[in-house]
């Protein structure tokens, strides 16, 4: 499988092995230290249903990829709550955070004209992070070609009328955060700030 979007064809395996009364929701967040590295984090959490559904992660869902391309996973983290899924990825410069964020979304995907800044002024530095954040509100979005070629030209395995019948076009079946999170002071941001990120 391409590594363009290793992390969200493993959302699209939980999606479609997973909808229909359940929830999956996915966080990236991008943790950016005061030289312009940093690491991304990625979180999935499934509710109750949805974890039952999903069974032994171990056996469910195939992770070598990601470890291949240098993510680390942490070991799930079950709870009354559901279960939790997280990988890390760390990258050295602000250069390197737009191909890491490739991998996630796939180029021309998810995140689109992704870029991180670090302008070291007169006693002062700024930190700047901007992306435009593409979700068409259609599952088949997260698909990987490779994938897609395999299932017959169906990316999720389904046809949109089966996807239709398991709740794919219900908002919360499957929801996105993206938290940013910047050396220094209270962010100026077009988004929302909770405990100073954004």
């Amino acid at each position: 499988m391409p590594r363009r979007q290793l992390i969200w064809s493993l959302l699209v395996v939980l999606a479609a092995l997973l909808l229909g009364a359940c929830e999956v929701r996915g966080e990236v967040a991008v943790e950016v230290e005061e030289d312009g590295s940093g690491v991304v984090v990625v979180t999935v959490r499934l509710d109750p249903e949805a974890a039952r559904r999903l069974g032994d992660p171990g056996t469910a869902l195939q992770m070598a990829d990601l470890v291949e391309a240098g993510w680390k996973l942490d070991t799930p983290l079950a709870s009354d709550s559901g279960l939790e899924l997280r990988a890390e990825r760390p990258f050295a410069s602000p250069e390197d955070l737009a191909p890491v964020l490739d991998e996630i979304g796939g180029k021309d995907g998810v995140f689109r004209e992704v870029g991180l800044t670090v302008d070291d002024g007169l006693g002062s530095t700024t930190y700047d992070f901007s992306a435009q954040v593409e979700l068409t509100g259609n599952p088949e979005q997260f698909g990987d070609e490779a994938l897609t070629d395999v299932l017959e030209g169906l990316p999720l395995a389904r046809t949109p009328e089966e996807l239709a019948l398991e709740g794919a076009a219900d908002p919360g079946a499957m929801v996105l955060d993206v938290v940013v999170e910047l050396p220094g002071g209270e962010p100026e941001t077009n988004g929302e700030v909770f405990d100073g990120a954004s």
